[in-house]
């Protein structure tokens, strides 16, 4: 991945869906929750896009678990403004909450 674009990492849900813009040291630089589907993320991309060069980056790369068929809708979006995305493993994203010494029991909010 480009170390002049952050990385978008959303976790989907049917009706809420929580985004998170970080740099390549997982340091968090905005955060924010949508009260959304899928579906109407359009403008929460556009905010993460906003963020991400705010703090100095040049591009986004939008990363998410592939649930369901979510994913989907959010690669359409992504490829409509130009936006890469990635598909994360889920037992990746689960080992790596254990090597950072996040609790088991996850709590989206």
């Amino acid at each position: 991945m480009r170390r002049d674009y952050a990385v978008v990492a959303i976790d989907l849900a049917a009706k809420k869906q929580v985004i998170v813009v970080a740099d390549h040291d997982s340091r968090v630089l905005a955060r924010k929750t949508f009260a959304c589907t899928p579906w109407k993320l359009g403008s929460a991309i556009q905010w993460s896009r906003a963020q991400a060069e705010a703090a100095g980056f040049t591009g986004i790369v939008i990363a998410c678990e592939p649930t369901g068929h979510r994913w989907k809708v959010v690669a359409d979006l992504a490829a409509a403004v130009g936006a890469q995305m990635v598909c994360v493993q889920p037992m990746v994203v689960a080992r790596a909450r254990e090597t950072e010494d996040f609790t088991r029991d996850k709590s989206d909010d």
